[in-house]
């Protein structure tokens, strides 16, 4: 079976200190690809870091949520 995320934060930096083991872990159950929609224009460039630090596995999505 293949699996996609298709909606993962994991740029954020709770996950900067085990994010190998996460990457690890997902891997060993069939995840090939996660999508990374950045929040706002502050996590713009984390999510670009982990695109470039694991090309092929992490898919950045742009996107902006409209505020009232």
């Amino acid at each position: 079976m293949r699996i996609i995320d298709t909606h993962a934060h994991l740029f954020d930096e709770v996950f900067a200190e085990d994010l190998e083991e996460v990457v690890s872990r997902a891997l060993q159950n069939d995840v090939e690809k996660v999508f990374l929609p950045n929040i706002d224009e502050t996590t713009i460039t984390s999510m670009l870091e982990l695109c470039t630090r694991f090309p092929g596995f992490f898919h950045r999505c742009w996107g902006f949520i409209p505020r009232r």
